[in-house]
């Protein structure tokens, strides 16, 4: 997982999609995916968790389940750079964490075989 500035990378990234996992609280409002990323520099959920691979977001959306009891479901979507950039805006998100698979393989990480245009940070 990298931690990366989501307006560039976003911009790199026109061309790709990427998964973002959701989840539903016991008193039924869905919310995406976000963790503190420096407790010692901001306290708040400030960053979104997205990955080109399906099968990395669902185990990460599941782990996080399993250590948050008022979570009842879970889902996983795919979603374009705008709205991605939507959920930034709407949650005041200001970093997002990038899950790649540790393949480096090219592609959504599912075995199809798809060539993502997917630029990588550094890329």
């Amino acid at each position: 997982m990298e931690i990366v500035d989501p307006i560039p990378f976003l911009q790199k990234n026109r061309q790709s999609l990427f998964y973002v996992g959701f989840l539903k609280s016991a008193s039924d409002v869905w919310f995406p995916l976000c963790m503190v990323s420096d407790p010692e520099e901001n306290p708040k959920l400030n960053t979104l968790f997205v990955s080109p691979s399906y099968q990395e977001m669902a185990k990460v959306v599941e782990t996080y389940a399993k250590e948050v009891s008022p979570v009842v479901q879970t889902f996983v979507q795919y979603l374009m750079p705008e709205e991605i950039e939507n959920l930034l805006q709407r949650y005041a998100l200001d970093r997002m964490a990038l899950v790649v698979p540790d393949t480096g393989e090219a592609g959504c990480g599912c075995g199809c075989g798809c060539q993502s245009p997917f630029v990588p940070p550094g890329g």
